[in-house]
């Protein structure tokens, strides 16, 4: 008898439909989740640790290892290009990322593709106008419009190299926005 219940209870648990719960979860791992663990680290190089004295106590042995009569200006004029190097590779990678955000995720489906990257140009520059306002209230370091425009031009930079990605491996065109069927 006992046997004739759990017969007829496992055809009905193997049916039951999953919670909606879990594709809202898949899509915030998918495209958000890695958004924001890019935000955190932009937002953790902009304290302290982030600041000229930290970066030159490891790139300082580097650099005279290759070049042991590098002179101190010379070594401070590659250290602030890598500096502002990474500016420009930390926003063009929150540039791609937020591109496979808005471009990808079902909330954004409604944007045009034009809108599309209008948004995600202005989410990253008001990023690193924020990025910078918070420099502010760190003591070892300072804000500067002209780092707001490097990380401007390095979230442009990730953006083009996104669409061109895009165009050249058919991304956009494999959509299941630009194929006719609804996202989930």
């Amino acid at each position: 008898m006992s046997c004739l219940i759990f017969r007829s209870i496992i055809p009905v648990a193997l049916r039951i439909q999953p919670c909606s719960f879990f594709p809202v979860l898949g899509r915030f791992c998918k495209y958000w989740l890695p958004l924001i663990l890019w935000m955190t680290v932009i937002f953790s190089a902009s304290t302290s640790l982030g600041a000229p004295a930290r970066t030159s106590h490891f790139l300082r042995p580097v650099l005279h290892w290759l070049f042991p009569r590098m002179s101190e200006q010379m070594f401070a004029q590659v250290h602030y290009f890598v500096r502002k190097t990474a500016h420009f590779v930390e926003y063009a990678m929150l540039g791609v990322l937020a591109w496979r955000l808005v471009h990808f995720d079902s909330a954004f489906a409604e944007y045009s593709f034009h809108r599309q990257i209008w948004f995600t140009l202005l989410f990253c520059m008001f990023y690193a106008s924020t990025d910078e306002f918070h420099q502010k209230f760190v003591a070892t370091r300072e804000p500067a419009i002209h780092d707001v425009l490097i990380d401007t031009c390095g979230a442009s930079f990730g953006l083009l190299t996104a669409l061109g990605a895009g165009k050249l491996f058919g991304t956009r065109k494999n959509s299941s926005r630009y194929n006719g069927n609804q996202p989930i």
